[in-house]
């Protein structure tokens, strides 16, 4: 291949050739174009494509030895904004017997013939290379936990290396995105990449009115996670592996997604924990059971549980950054997918929080006519959301059982209080649950006034 080609004739028997495969019904095709756009590279296509609404949709420049070219466009990012600016899907390098292409969905070009390339320009297609193999996959998710750092790495790969009857991964060429192949697959993945274990046993800090409403109406509440405290906790996922989510579904999403937020039992009577969210210790801490024991993070219905992964500080949070360098892995332009990133990506949060143990459990509602909902307004933000009501008295609609309650030790009449919502209990509860009682006591910290 060499540097000094006659671009004239090129130029005109690639305009001929275009015309003739793609028989100008859908496109149309012109030569020496000037595309510009404001505060961006002015281009100049020496052949350019347009669709049917006459916007430019492939661009073809015509160089001797187009390899070249195409490592030093590739790092251009001002030549990328005009292209995006003008919405040019294709771009193409090429000397009339060489092709290097990339489409929009990618930063690097990659080789391609014309007959393929016409086919992609015909039917919208990626520009895609050879289909990635079971082995370049693990090649890539081993290298991304190798680069982040990832203690559970070991745990991730015999995950992905299982010997199975069904593949784990699927692709598709009309997307060029690598997917698990079920729900069931994803959900696992992401079950050993937060590896900590759930306890059976939780406990949750409230205030007395929240456990007064439990106990007369039977209704748990969880509440959607635009109300949550952390203000960075919406986007906080998404940012760090470089996702860019538009405003609206992110509403639509973070509406949608119920949580609670619970600790392990040991922190059930703890001085620092009742200060925080006890309501100032006035208030009191719940003690729930999970209802089945369970490996994975799926439970019954549309509930997920998981301890919370945080990161480890400012910048690194090796988790985020393993899915992060997966999402950016090209395999011959192939690249990663999360079906179920909407559900997994609310159980990480910031280093700052990593104190609280937080062990989450999450509910995505699927807007059904038949959930228990209300709206209420944050009386410190003012900020109004969705709450979801779920029975627990008479028959259980919630995975978690209430197993005993404590008054926090700053609470006015504690023994009084522990008396009547006992009473509460008797008359409410203990008909429906004789064999599981709801013991109710005071704190046992004494010093905190």
């Amino acid at each position: 291949m060499t540097y000094n080609i006659d671009e004239g004739k090129v130029i005109k028997d690639l305009s001929a050739r275009l015309e003739k495969e793609l028989d100008g019904k859908l496109f149309s095709v012109k030569d020496q174009v000037r595309l510009n756009a404001s505060f961006a590279k002015i281009l100049y296509g020496d052949v350019v494509v347009y669709d049917v609404d006459k916007k430019p949709y492939a661009l073809f420049e015509v160089k001797g030895f187009p390899k070249a070219w195409t490592l030093r466009l590739q790092t251009d990012s001002s030549f990328s904004r005009t292209l995006r600016i003008q919405g040019v899907r294709y771009y193409i390098i090429t000397d009339g017997v060489e092709f290097w292409i990339r489409s929009s969905e990618d930063s690097e070009f990659i080789q391609a013939d014309f007959d393929s390339l016409i086919y992609s320009i015909k039917e919208g297609l990626p520009a895609l290379g050879p289909t990635p193999n079971l082995d370049d996959i693990n090649k890539a998710i081993e290298k991304a936990s190798s680069v982040a750092g990832l203690k559970q790495s070991n745990a991730i790969m015999r995950f992905v290396g299982r010997k199975r009857t069904r593949p784990l991964f699927k692709t598709d060429g009309t997307t060029g995105m690598i997917e698990f192949a079920n729900t069931k697959a994803e959900d696992s993945f992401f079950s050993f990449l937060l590896n900590g274990r759930v306890p059976t046993k939780l406990c949750r800090f409230t205030t007395r009115h929240n456990l007064f409403l439990l106990l007369k109406d039977g209704k748990q509440n969880m509440c959607s996670i635009v109300c949550m405290n952390d203000k960075s906790e919406e986007n906080y996922s998404d940012d760090k592996v470089g996702l860019k989510v538009t405003a609206k579904s992110t509403l639509f999403d973070n509406n949608n997604c119920f949580i609670m937020s619970l600790m392990p039992e040991e922190k059930s009577d703890d001085l620092t924990m009742w200060r925080l969210y006890g309501d100032d210790a006035k208030g009191v801490c719940l003690n729930y059971e999970i209802e089945n024991r369970h490996r994975g993070r799926k439970l019954n219905g549309d509930f997920y549980i998981s301890a919370i992964s945080y990161g480890v500080d400012e910048k690194k949070h090796p988790e985020l950054d393993f899915l992060k360098v997966i999402l950016n892995t090209n395999i011959n332009h192939w690249h990663f997918h999360f079906k179920r990133w909407e559900v997994w990506k609310h159980f990480f949060k910031s280093f700052r929080f990593k104190d609280e143990k937080e062990v989450r459990l999450l509910y995505i509602s699927k807007d059904k006519s038949k959930e228990d909902k209300k709206w209420i307004e944050n009386e410190e933000s003012g900020i109004v959301s969705k709450m979801l009501l779920f029975k627990m008295n008479p028959t259980n609609e919630f995975p978690l059982r209430l197993c005993n309650v404590i008054v926090g030790p700053k609470a006015p009449e504690p023994a009084k209080i522990a008396e009547q919502f006992t009473f509460i209990v008797m008359q409410e509860w203990d008909k429906y649950f004789p064999s599981s009682p709801i013991v109710i006591r005071e704190s046992r910290i004494n010093e905190y006034r």
